[in-house]
């Protein structure tokens, strides 16, 4: 992000539940992983229409098939700068969603 001019302004956090309101733990380098954290970047300066403080930053949710990832971050992303440009990095199949460019290697 940083090196196409974007800069990081804030973050999600998906924490991953499981059975009987456990973390979901998924093998780490170091750690068992039970979050992801989707960064969120602005290019050039804040847009008129942002909606600042419109969600919360934590997200709690069993994961899906393959890591889907829950629809709540994308419409977090959509709430906060409405008619923006979104991207998603490290998508997959099952997570395509219209109006948003999807890169990934299992596309």
């Amino acid at each position: 992000m940083l090196l196409k001019g974007y800069r990081i302004v804030d973050s999600i956090c998906w924490i991953k539940k499981g059975s009987q309101k456990k973390y979901k733990k998924r093998p780490g380098f170091h750690l068992r992983h039970s979050k992801e954290i989707c960064l969120v970047g602005l290019k050039g300066s804040v847009p008129p229409n942002m909606n600042a403080f419109s969600a919360d930053d934590i997200i709690e949710e069993v994961p899906g098939q393959n890591s889907e990832k829950p629809e709540a971050i994308n419409d977090i992303v959509e709430k906060l700068c409405p008619g923006g440009w979104y991207i998603e990095l490290f998508a997959r199949k099952n997570n395509l969603r219209e109006g948003w460019v999807s890169v990934g290697d299992e596309l």
